[in-house]
């Protein structure tokens, strides 16, 4: 998907707002995996009579980064079907759901399965997050973001770690309830990003003028630039 010139434009005068919804993405990402880690004592207390549950309470932390792998290839493709702002919401809310799952689903098994709808949401984020701050954004300012980016996601995991080790103290299932901040998030990103073109919609646009975007069409009758062929 080619960057819009019209939404980068837009991008520079979305203000602080656009700019702090991008940035706080990365954090999403750096939480996914530490918020819910001191509920693990507590998950394989509740789920003592499981078979083999040391090994699916240690897999709480870690399926959600499988599925990062397994899916990232398809949030790209998915990006360039429908666009990268409903991309980036659809990930927000899919995150939400899969990462606050843990908080009312009944077994262990079930949780895990929550954890990897948690980690197709975290690749959604990953992949749409950096590349709007790349397209709405340029120079010192691109990389500036980027640079706030990285500091959030590390600073607001140790903060996310406490926070969730605190909330582990009134019961494990809380700290699930921390995820519900991806939903929060989603709702600003609707409000505060531009809409991006899907790749589909720039090619039939293409189309419809007559080549490729970006190529001027020759008008009926007129004399054909120096180095042209006429057809």
């Amino acid at each position: 998907m080619r960057p819009d010139p019209s939404v980068k434009e837009h991008g520079r005068r979305g203000g602080p707002g656009r700019a702090t919804v991008l940035v706080l993405a990365g954090t999403l990402t750096i939480m996914a995996g530490a918020v819910v880690s001191p509920a693990i004592p507590g998950i394989r207390a509740a789920f003592a009579d499981t078979a083999d549950v040391d090994l699916l309470a240690r897999m709480i932390t870690s399926a959600h980064a499988l599925a990062i792998v397994l899916f990232s290839p398809f949030a790209g493709a998915l990006s360039e079907r429908i666009g990268r702002k409903r991309a980036l919401v659809t990930g927000m809310f899919t995150f939400a759901l899969g990462g606050s799952s843990g908080f009312y689903l009944p077994d262990l098994v079930s949780i895990l399965a929550g954890r990897v709808v948690l980690g197709i949401g975290v690749s959604l984020i990953m992949t749409n997050s950096v590349t709007m701050i790349a397209d709405l954004y340029d120079g010192t300012e691109r990389r500036r973001l980027l640079g706030r980016q990285t500091a959030a996601g590390a600073f607001g995991g140790v903060l996310l770690l406490v926070g969730g080790g605190a909330l582990a103290g009134l019961g494990w299932r809380t700290v699930f309830l921390v995820y519900l901040l991806g939903a929060a998030l989603a709702a600003l990103a609707l409000t505060r990003l531009p809409e991006t073109r899907p790749a589909a919609e720039d090619a039939r646009r293409g189309a419809g003028r007559g080549g490729p975007p970006g190529v001027p069409r020759r008008a009926p009758g007129a004399a054909c630039p120096r180095g042209w062929r006429r057809r």
